[in-house]
């Protein structure tokens, strides 16, 4: 008659088994949750920058993407009411935060704010305008704001950041 059960070393060889491959998988999937919390960064950004440019042609005022420093990307949408290139308070329709651990941005020469008129164009005189974010691992995503208004979204070039 044979005994139910596991013996000891089939219990040691299997708990290795499951730790090397966890010692596999773990790595990949921060790797996986760092790429994704960029993407939605960069999505964030690029839905504020549309959704201002739909907001200007359906109120047929300007309306601006205001970048504030900090920790975390921040962001604000809204009018601009004393033309100061900026979102108060009571101006504000939209506000949002990209966090995520190691995420950065770069502007294309120090920009602050995107401004679109009544048009959908562009209103800020800036030239076309890159962002580009990046994480801690060196991952990057660009988007591009045209001066007609259009945003393109696109993995950085390797090293770019």
């Amino acid at each position: 008659m044979r005994n139910q059960g596991f013996t000891l070393i089939e219990l040691l060889v299997t708990v290795s088994m499951v730790a090397i491959l966890a010692a596999f998988a773990i790595p990949a999937y921060q790797s996986t949750i760092q790429r994704n919390q960029l993407t939605s960064c960069s999505n964030k950004v690029a839905s504020a920058v549309q959704f201002a440019k739909s907001e200007a042609i359906s109120s047929k005022q300007t309306i601006v993407v205001q970048i504030l420093s900090g920790d975390n990307l921040q962001y604000r949408v809204g009018t601009d009411a004393d033309e100061n290139d900026a979102v108060e308070n009571d101006d504000l329709l939209q506000a949002l935060e990209c966090s995520g651990e190691g995420i950065s941005l770069n502007v294309t020469d120090s920009v602050t704010h995107i401004a679109f008129g009544p048009t959908g164009f562009r209103s800020d005189g800036q030239g076309i305008i890159n962002f580009l974010t990046c994480n801690e691992v060196g991952a990057g995503k660009v988007f591009t704001v045209s001066n007609g208004g259009s945003v393109s979204n696109h993995d950085a070039a390797s090293g770019s950041c």
